[in-house]
């Protein structure tokens, strides 16, 4: 049941915008009658997802499929469930959140789309300027940007110029995956990050740069986290630079592809966990993929601060060489 309350008072804003603060994606997905259960971590309506790889977050006002890379607010979401064009969303948005319900071509009967599958392609990358690392670095919090050209030189992290602006993007060529940030702010839909088209969000990046030659592994979880790694490595024990790889998953949803796992067999890996719920939930799953392939050995580690990530650790502790020294292996 949408329950809308009519006594609310939206005084200087859009009949629109009235209609996004009244309505949320729960809402849409039950007014829509969307197969499954909408949550942080759930299966896809709009396609067969045998694994979930759908995310609602921003207390149900933003939604993104982290294998299709569809990604959104509100009026995408209507978009895709209704096969509506931008104008006719937003007349729906509008309609139901004046009314508590609101004609649409509801598609209740329909099957779940197939996932179609896209051709990975990267956009023209660049090496980024002196001026754009050390931008990147600071907004990271980071006192250099060492761990950033580290990972530029590995093919690991490039900059590109986006409709919207400058961007940075994670990526791994032959694991044909990459999520992009702005520099500056946001992406217009008010995401953070934004997985490219075509990716494969289940290939962690950096995969493809373990060789024989590789001992160690540094497990993270996000863009934010493997420069975070590199930039730890560089400052606390620069002799493993070598020997080391740094990888990352773009999702707490996504499980390792199992045709990357033979390539973390006799390595020893620490897996940098997120310091909440979701987080801790990722580094379980990926420790008990792993575990199966022998490692040389497996360690986690996780802030004492509740939701607390390595970016933030370093950032709030990167001139405190004895704790820093607790994330090497």
């Amino acid at each position: 049941m949408i329950l809308q309350d009519k006594s609310r008072s939206f005084d200087g804003e859009s009949p629109l915008e009235a209609a996004k603060q009244a309505l949320d994606i729960f809402s849409l997905w039950e007014a829509l009658a969307l197969p499954g259960r909408p949550g942080k971590s759930c299966r896809s309506p709009f396609r067969e997802d045998r694994k979930p790889s759908f995310s609602i977050f921003d207390n149900g006002r933003a939604f993104k499929d982290h294998s299709t890379g569809e990604a959104g607010g509100l009026v995408e979401f209507v978009q895709l469930a209704a096969g509506l064009d931008n104008s006719e969303a937003c007349r729906y948005l509008i309609e139901l959140a004046n009314t508590g319900s609101a004609a649409a071509p509801i598609i209740q009967s329909r099957p779940a789309r197939e996932e179609k599958s896209r051709p990975f392609t990267l956009p023209r990358i660049d090496s980024g300027d002196i001026q754009e690392l050390d931008t990147l670095a600071r907004s990271r919090g980071l006192p250099l940007f060492a761990g950033i050209q580290i990972l530029i030189n590995r093919q690991q992290l490039a900059f590109y110029t986006s409709l919207e602006g400058r961007a940075w993007a994670v990526y791994d060529r032959i694991g044909q995956v990459a999520q992009a940030r702005l520099l500056s702010e946001q992406w217009a839909a008010g995401m953070k990050a934004k997985t490219l088209p075509g990716s494969r969000a289940s290939w962690p990046v950096g995969a493809s740069t373990i060789t024989h030659k590789t001992e160690l592994v540094y497990f993270c979880e996000g863009g934010p986290d493997i420069i975070a790694a590199a930039t730890a490595i560089f400052m606390q024990a620069p002799e493993q630079l070598e020997r080391s790889a740094f990888v990352a998953m773009l999702g707490a949803s996504q499980a390792i592809a199992e045709e990357a796992l033979h390539l973390f067999t006799r390595k020893r890996i620490r897996i940098f966990a997120h310091a909440d719920d979701a987080g801790v939930a990722a580094s379980d799953k990926w420790a008990a993929q792993l575990i199966d392939i022998e490692p040389a050995s497996l360690s986690a580690w996780q802030s004492d601060t509740p939701g607390e990530d390595l970016n933030d650790f370093l950032q709030a502790n990167h001139h405190n060489d004895e704790i820093l020294n607790e994330l090497i292996l």
